[in-house]
């Protein structure tokens, strides 16, 4: 991944990097928020998450993690989602994902 987007994003610009190999239970579980934490020293009143999916979002949140939906092509949620969740839209998305 690295590789193929080099050109486009400057990976030094991050602290972490993480995969779905860097703990046991990978996502929707909540262990790699506890790792990243962990292993940045922060706790989770420092930290923000923007995940696509509500699984992943319940991820972040079951680590005491603000985290914000923004929608993507495999989210799946009703119009009633969006008023109970911390949700983020490009205004694009949002009415497409909510017409399914």
């Amino acid at each position: 991944i690295k590789k193929s987007l080099s050109t486009h994003i400057n990976f030094e610009d991050f602290d972490i990097i993480t995969s779905c190999e860097t703990v046991s239970k990978p996502k929707p579980f909540s262990d790699i928020y506890e790792y990243v934490m962990s292993e940045l020293k922060i706790d989770a009143s420092q930290t923000v998450a923007i995940e696509d999916t509500k699984a992943n979002q319940n991820a972040a949140t079951n680590s005491g993690i603000t985290c914000y939906l923004y929608p993507g092509e495999y989210s799946v949620f009703s119009c009633k989602d969006t008023k109970d969740l911390n949700f983020i839209s490009d205004g694009e998305m949002l009415p497409s994902v909510l017409s399914d």
